[in-house]
């Protein structure tokens, strides 16, 4: 079974364009087989209340686990590790809320050992330096990091 996490940005984009719904569907439908569970994480679920998001909430509740996570001790030490080894190696990010959520999904999906974490964001998910820093972290914690896939990779592996 692949262990998944979207990141907000794609449940926003799940509700903004119609041709996504034949990606929900088939989510749903690996998920409701038992080859995929994407988890609940609080992070991400406040993320889209607080974008007061309804619509996108409903289809983060249709797709997402019904056990909730939050960001424990262990997720919050690790996301500032990432942060200050980012910052060492030359990162420009500023330490806002939105930077260090990011920072709490990798950590969360690295310490849980999910497989994939699927973002269209580029600043905290597919830049070379956050990637290598993640690497190093977690190779150095004996962590594994999350594959990093945007929406259009879904697409192109499940469509």
């Amino acid at each position: 079974m692949l262990k998944i996490l979207l990141d907000t940005n794609i449940y926003g984009k799940f509700v903004e364009d119609e041709n996504n719904e034949e990606l929900i569907e088939r989510i749903e439908s690996l998920k409701n087989e038992g080859k995929v569970i994407i988890l609940n994480f609080r992070v991400v679920r406040d993320e889209l209340r607080n974008a007061r998001a309804t619509n996108i909430l409903a289809v983060y509740d249709k797709l997402t686990a019904n056990t909730i996570h939050i960001s424990d001790e262990k997720v919050e030490k690790l996301a500032e590790l990432y942060f200050e080894t980012y910052k060492k190696k030359g990162g420009i990010q500023k330490k806002d809320q939105n930077f260090m959520n990011d920072l709490r999904i990798i950590a969360f999906a690295s310490i849980k050992g999910l497989d994939i974490i699927c973002s269209d964001d580029m600043k905290a998910f597919h830049k070379k330096l956050a990637q290598e820093t993640y690497n190093e972290i977690n190779t150095k914690n004996m962590r594994r990091t999350p594959h990093l896939f945007t929406l259009s990779d879904l697409k192109r592996f499940w469509l």
